[in-house]
């Protein structure tokens, strides 16, 4: 059974990415907020989720993408 954040991610990736995830991964790596690398066809996408606006406002200017894994593997 998937858990409800499963389940909302899921629901967002299909709708803006009009296909549904090949994987779901939990990151270790939020201080505020749920995070999770999602498996699509030909990519993977990093998806943040919060009750509070707050910590998700500006995040774009501040996220450093990992060329490697070692954060969450």
């Amino acid at each position: 059974m998937k858990h409800s954040h499963e389940l909302m991610i899921e629901t967002i990736v299909a709708k803006h990415f009009k296909e549904h995830p090949k994987f779901i991964r939990r990151m270790v790596i939020g201080i505020c907020n749920e995070v999770y690398e999602v498996g699509l066809n030909d990519k993977e996408v990093i998806v943040r989720l919060s009750p509070h606006n707050k910590f998700l406002m500006g995040s774009h200017d501040h996220i450093l993408i990992p060329l490697q894994r070692p954060y969450w593997d």
